[in-house]
């Protein structure tokens, strides 16, 4: 006989908490965040880069801020994406 909770055990013997089914829509809503992120990001970016009358020092902190933002979304969003899809 089956256990009803089988398909939802972890790999440390509990039930998970949550069905799989959302974390998958989670990932997906992750998945656009992540390609809108990476979008803005750059864009303003490189609207900071070109424009002469921005380089400020004041806008020097923006411009760490979305880098510092840019390279947040490449490095954690991708393992949280894939985390949340293979519903770990």
């Amino acid at each position: 006989i089956m256990n009803f909770y089988e398909e939802e055990m972890e790999s440390f013997g509990q039930i998970s908490p949550i069905k799989c089914i959302y974390l998958n829509i989670i990932s997906l809503f992750l998945i656009i965040l992540f390609i809108v992120s990476v979008c803005f990001n750059s864009i303003l970016l490189w609207v900071f880069i070109k424009t002469k009358e921005l380089q400020s020092p004041l806008n020097l902190i923006m411009i760490v801020l979305t880098v510092l933002n840019l390279i947040a979304s490449l490095t954690e969003m991708p393992i949280i994406i894939v985390a949340n899809y293979m519903c770990q």
